[in-house]
């Protein structure tokens, strides 16, 4: 239903913009992790992986190597292993609206999605920076992908997602010293 309220349709207008800045926000979360993942030493994980399959980078359909190959069998976006930021914000687009609910249960995307993130190396402290790492999971969990409901009602179809990000665009996050993070939004194609 169209409404012609202005007030409603102000609400409407400011409720977009607040998801576009918090996405851009969980983006710019997402390309630190990114960036900080190539010179990270590997270690143990405190998630486990949602797959059974190993954790070395294999390839997508698409070519792009991934961290984990289960991701796309479990019917989600794989994260690449790259240091292209567009390609990147691409993939993170894409695997917050990506899903199958015939192969994963909704609880394990929003598992494989938290695997996505790494602290943010703009806060010195550990506890600064597991805290803000909190912060955006919770976000990326109230505010960003689909919730629980909405996840049944389609599981209760055998439904299936595949998100394709528009255009994408990048600007410099202002506060990181080092240079490397960016801010990626785009609109769904």
């Amino acid at each position: 239903m169209v409404t012609s309220n202005p007030a409603v349709r102000r609400a409407r207008g400011w409720a977009i913009t607040g998801g576009a800045v918090l996405l851009a926000g969980i983006i710019a979360i997402i390309i630190t992790a990114a960036v900080n993942q190539q010179d990270a030493q590997p270690g143990p994980s405190k998630n486990p992986q949602p797959s059974s399959s190993p954790t070395s980078p294999s390839t997508e359909p698409g070519g792009d190597t991934l961290v984990d190959a289960g991701a796309v069998q479990n019917g989600w976006r794989g994260e690449p292993v790259t240091t292209d930021s567009e390609v990147y914000v691409v993939a993170a687009l894409e695997a917050a609206a990506t899903f199958d609910t015939t192969k994963a249960s909704h609880e394990d995307w929003l598992e494989y999605l938290d695997s996505w993130f790494t602290p943010d190396t703009r806060y010195t402290s550990t506890e600064d920076q597991q805290t803000e790492l909190e912060a955006a999971r919770l976000e990326l969990r109230q505010g960003v992908v689909l919730p629980e409901r909405e996840w049944n009602s389609l599981a209760a179809e055998d439904g299936r997602v595949a998100a394709t990000a528009g255009d994408v665009v990048t600007v410099p996050v202002t506060d990181d010293a080092s240079g490397d993070m960016v801010i990626g939004t785009a609109d769904g194609a």
